[in-house]
């Protein structure tokens, strides 16, 4: 889940068919190409490859290797730049071309793994797989100093720029491109030093000399500007007094740091401090908001052990009454967490297999469906977490299938808040898969998607986010489980996050620690910015809408409340998963006496801190009733 506006964009149909009669083409030939995106002509023994379907890529192509190394993957982006790739093996390219023969997505080929294993390097010896995509998006080397770019701004490290002949009234130097090297001065608290080699002449003796070495450049309010700046020179003259070192210095620092020049560029850099600074002043407003806002408990099942208790019996009355066991709420369903505008937006990813009673296309029956309630905009099965044009949308018909190769099948819904007709559409999702035979098993899982726009550069709020899943992950972990089923699907794509016991420096450490499609919380989507969104990966799939809108609801009252609690420091302790069935076994609900009370208490603290309505608390009940403890970590399906 993320942020952007919505654009009009073309889709492509899916058309599934047999596999191709020749797997490799002719050397040159170009395979299921559309007539516009045909490649550009290449050396001969080069086999292509443009997917009709593919959106990242405009074309591959494949040198095969002479010994048994493997032969080079090329790489061409629509947005440009093209890498080779070496090692990949022809099995591998011959995968890649019949699946690609099927129309299906080369970004979904690299996500699951078709051309991600061996893990072949780039130039730059990353990984290749991760090297060329970041966010979902292509990612292209600097044309000045040849580092990947990334999708944020970048400066170029001046010792990586490429020289360029500058020409001076009494001399010329090799120098980098000096317009970068000012960006680089004015965002500088220590001298930058730029290497240069050249020659100068005086102009008083008339006697030339070699200049070599780095000139320190310095801001023009720091007090040793321009004194120093000569002193890593060296000049072949061999004059007592050397004229050329001062002239360089002078020329390279006066182009550098002449006022008008660093005036402009000092006026960008306070336009993006500037920005910064207001998101942190935003950020710190909503965390001071979150704690004077949040208002006192209607009942606490810490406090009031009875409340819970009475909570808890009126579920096993629902389910003798054959109603349904966890109720689903419609107006204000989350008491303000996701409400548009002062809370927080979030996603769902509802994955699905298909019954032995599916019909073939069920799955194609399920996009057409989606489209014709208004829920998609039409009846395309993407490739997995395909980028969509324009970025993720808010709109009603913003809900998409997607392939998976884990699964039958995902559907992504789009940035959602708080509104009946939210809950209405995730009901409307959840009855399609059902009447086409779709099920909720041990392979599927179920991913809320939640905003942390407001947690800023902060560590210490993402560390807080995460200690809060530690201290209740056990609990989590129950209330995670398909209540169809008698255990969690297992951690294999949700293990517990590692536990950094001496915090954390940066957002950019958080992120990096905790990045990943096979931990409980994945952060990799935070990086300080205003449409960050932590996603909780402990779910198990469900197509059940108040089941769903449960774990919504603690996945928003998580988030809100490390926010809001995210000063404290050393009051919360690791709950280890398994640590309940350990110490209670599976009787659940016939434990007595102090015995229920310390099993309970983990959840009672946990919707205390999460919640402040009775109404939310007792819903939280209805499915901590249903599903039982999990056991200790096992590395199982999905």
């Amino acid at each position: 889940m993320g942020s952007g506006r919505r654009a009009n964009h073309q889709h492509h149909q899916v058309n599934p068919g047999p596999p191709p009669a020749h797997p490799v083409p002719p050397a040159g030939a170009v395979v299921g190409a559309a007539a516009q995106d045909a490649p550009e002509p290449v050396p001969d023994g080069i086999e292509h490859l443009a997917p009709h379907r593919q959106r990242l890529v405009r074309h591959l192509a494949y040198q095969p290797a002479t010994d048994n190394t493997g032969g080079t993957l090329e790489v061409t982006f629509r947005t440009g730049g093209t890498y080779r790739v070496s090692g990949i093996p022809t099995q591998t390219w011959n995968e890649l071309q019949d699946a690609a023969e099927r129309n299906r997505s080369v970004h979904y080929l690299w996500s699951t793994g078709v051309l991600a294993q061996p893990a072949a390097e780039i130039e730059a010896g990353t990984s290749w797989y991760a090297e060329l995509l970041r966010d979902g998006r292509p990612r292209t080397r600097c044309s000045r100093c040849g580092q990947f770019t990334g999708l944020a701004a970048h400066r170029c490290p001046v010792a990586t720029m490429p020289e360029r002949r500058h020409y001076f009234e009494h001399g010329m130097l090799y120098a980098p491109l000096l317009s970068l090297v000012r960006e680089a001065v004015v965002l500088s608290d220590e001298p930058v030093l730029v290497d240069v080699h050249g020659q100068y002449h005086d102009p008083a003796t008339g006697v030339a000399g070699d200049i070599t070495g780095a000139v320190a450049v310095y801001a023009p309010a720091s007090p040793d500007a321009g004194e120093h700046a000569a002193d890593g020179l060296n000049c072949t003259c061999g004059q007592p007094h050397c004229a050329h070192r001062q002239l360089a210095a002078a020329d390279v620092t006066g182009s550098i740091s002449s006022p008008t020049r660093l005036a402009t560029a000092r006026r960008a850099s306070t336009t993006v401090l500037s920005e910064l600074g207001a998101e942190h002043a935003a950020a710190q407003a909503a965390q001071q908001r979150a704690q004077q806002t949040w208002p006192a408990p209607e009942v606490s099942y810490l406090d009031d052990f009875d409340a819970f208790q009475a909570a808890y019996q009126d579920t096993l009355r629902r389910i003798e009454r054959g109603e349904d066991t966890v109720p689903l709420l419609y107006e204000d369903a989350t008491g303000g967490l996701g409400a548009r505008g002062h809370g927080r937006g979030f996603g769902v990813e509802i994955e699905f297999e298909l019954g032995e009673e599916a019909s073939y296309g069920a799955r194609r029956n399920i996009a057409h469906d989606l489209a014709d309630a208004g829920l998609a905009e039409d009846s395309t099965i993407w490739g997995y977490h395909e980028p969509r044009i324009g970025g993720y949308t808010d709109a009603r018909d913003g809900w998409r299938l997607e392939e998976d190769s884990t699964v039958d099948g995902e559907i992504v819904s789009p940035i959602l808040f708080d509104t009946p007709e939210t809950w209405q559409d995730i009901e409307a999702v959840c009855a399609i898969v059902r009447a086409h035979g779709g099920i909720a098993t041990v392979s599927t899982g179920g991913h809320v998607h939640v905003a942390t726009g407001n947690f800023d550069h902060l560590a210490a709020n993402h560390a807080r986010l995460l200690r809060l899943v530690a201290a209740y992950q056990d609990t989590l972990f129950r209330l995670a489980t398909n209540p169809d089923r008698r255990t969690h699907r297992g951690t294999a794509w949700c293990t517990p996050n590692p536990t950094a016991s001496a915090g954390f420096e940066s957002v950019t450490q958080v992120r990096q620690r905790n990045s990943s499609h096979g931990v409980a919380l994945n952060l990799s989507a935070v990086h300080g910015h205003p449409n960050d969104h932590a996603e909780f990966r402990m779910w198990d799939g469900s197509l059940d809408a108040a089941v769903i809108q449960t774990q919504v609801k603690l996945s928003l009252g998580l988030t809100e409340a490390a926010l809001r609690t995210a000063g404290h420091a050393g009051d919360l302790q690791v709950d280890p998963l398994g640590g309940h069935h350990h110490a209670f076994g599976d009787r659940g609900g016939r434990l007595r006496g102090e015995d229920w009370r310390a099993a309970t208490r983990s959840f009672r603290a946990l919707v205390d801190t999460v919640f402040h309505r009775a109404v939310d608390k007792a819903q939280a009940t209805s499915l901590f009733a249903i599903t039982r403890w999990a056991q200790p970590a096992t590395r199982s399906a999905r």
